[in-house]
């Protein structure tokens, strides 16, 4: 199996987001998937999508993860569902980097989003 072709990568102070489906590279309106890298330490702020509704399926690594201020412990082969309007954080509390596949539906718009999401120049 070849490795997914990334469209576009956004950095964070937290991490990266690695887009690799998304309108512009395979028509789709329904759906955008990429993998979020947060660092050994890196912590999110709460914040809240209010068109979308996420999947995370943790690929590698360990942290927290808080759900409406509800925290519940994630790592390798957890699967976590963000319904619209729920206020969500991560942190990254391992040494080593946590790593997601996320999809949202419908598709994710790259709107600005209050908190750490401010975009780190390369």
């Amino acid at each position: 199996m070849d490795k997914p072709q990334f469209t576009r990568e956004q950095r964070f102070k937290w991490g990266r987001y690695q887009w690799f489906v998304e309108p512009r590279n395979l028509g789709t309106d329904r759906l955008s998937a990429g993998l979020v890298t947060f660092e050994p330490g890196a912590r999110q702020d709460y914040h809240q999508h209010n068109r979308e509704e996420q999947v995370l399926y943790v690929i590698s690594g360990s942290g927290l993860h808080w759900q409406d201020e509800v925290e519940k412990r994630i790592g390798r082969g957890d699967i976590l569902h963000i319904p619209q309007y729920s206020r969500h954080r991560v942190h990254n509390d391992s040494d080593e980097p946590l790593v997601f596949l996320i999809v949202y539906a419908p598709v994710m718009q790259h709107l600005p989003l209050k908190g750490d999401f401010s975009p780190v120049p390369d």
